[in-house]
């Protein structure tokens, strides 16, 4: 026993020094791994906070063609009975890569599941006007514009509703009627869901990551149904 205590007394200092070494090296790999720890946190929130801004840009993006739908095409249809064969040709073709959902799953770890249907809803009323207003975009390019001008060149410059199904046919004429019906009955109820949609986007960035930026597109909404 008193050969170890001797053995303490005489080497007490280099005891103490590899202890502390010891302990040095166990709050440094502590403090680093809580910096690192920090950091990835950090890149995180600023990961997700880009990706639903880039979300929002996109969903946004499909909001102001369903307003130019509304302005070009809509806003155009004549009140008259055959008023659908004076309405343009437009069409939309996107330039833009439709909302990725999966980059914005985080929500649902934050209680925000429940969003998710809402902008599949919101997705499936886009496709299906744009796919109504391309198609009948078609037929109007391909079919109906060809066949007035076939009817005037034939009747002195003269047209009429009973002239024209003759030329075309029923079929093509009742194609146009429906995809134009069908636009102008959707259209208003998607343009003020997207509306809805787009604040409650941003609302749900702001409640998780209060000092993150995100965009308001609130304004520009305003001026557009203003």
């Amino acid at each position: 026993m008193n050969v170890v205590i001797e053995y303490l007394r005489s080497h007490i200092n280099d005891l103490i020094n590899a202890f502390s070494t010891l302990v040095a090296a166990f709050i440094g790999a502590f403090f680093a791994f809580r910096l690192q720890n920090g950091s990835d946190k950090r890149k995180e929130i600023a990961n997700r906070a880009a990706s639903l801004n880039i979300f929002q840009v996109r969903i946004y993006h499909q909001y102001n063609n369903l307003v130019m739908i509304q302005t070009n095409f809509v806003s155009s249809t004549p009140k008259e009975k055959h008023g659908w064969i004076n309405v343009p040709a437009f069409s939309i073709r996107d330039q833009i890569e439709h909302p990725d959902l999966s980059s914005i799953s985080f929500l649902v770890d934050f209680g925000f599941g429940d969003t998710m249907p809402d902008i599949l809803i919101a997705i499936e009323k886009y496709n299906e006007i744009i796919k109504a207003i391309n198609a009948r975009s078609t037929l109007h390019s391909n079919v109906l514009q060809p066949g007035i001008e076939r009817v005037r060149k034939k009747n002195a410059n003269n047209l009429t509703f009973e002239l024209l199904m003759e030329e075309i046919g029923e079929k093509d004429i009742n194609g146009i009627i429906s995809y134009t019906q069908k636009i102008n009955e959707i259209l208003p109820g998607a343009i003020k869901f997207y509306e809805d949609l787009l604040s409650k986007i941003y609302k749900i960035g702001k409640s998780i990551y209060p000092k993150k930026k995100f965009l308001l597109l609130e304004d520009k909404i305003e001026q557009k149904t203003s």
